[in-house]
């Protein structure tokens, strides 16, 4: 599925969770739903275009003789994984239920 795609469909998942409380407490749940799906939709997006971003420097790495990467490299490769790690942390803390939502 091209990037657009993922673009167009988070959008129509927003739109839709517009008249989703419109079903009282079964729509406020869809509301939700259709926001978590639009929120994965945007972030596989964005995941999308990193990954490429590392693939394309590991296979330049390959091409120049399968050598391990430099100084510099693993900085940039720590620095990824560190915000992957900031941003599955801040998506669990707004998953996580609060007392009131128990």
């Amino acid at each position: 599925m091209s990037g657009i795609s993922w673009s167009v469909l988070a959008g129509l998942m927003r739109s839709l969770s517009v008249f989703a409380p419109l079903g009282g407490a079964q729509g406020l749940e869809l509301q939700k739903l259709l926001g978590y799906v639009a929120l994965l939709l945007e972030r596989g997006e964005a995941g999308r275009h990193a990954l490429e971003a590392l693939s394309a420097q590991i296979d330049v790495m390959v091409a120049q003789g399968n050598r391990s990467p430099n100084v510099e490299e693993l900085a940039a490769l720590r620095s990824r994984s560190d915000v992957a790690h900031e941003i599955i942390q801040e998506a669990a803390k707004e998953e996580a239920p609060t007392e009131s939502q128990e």
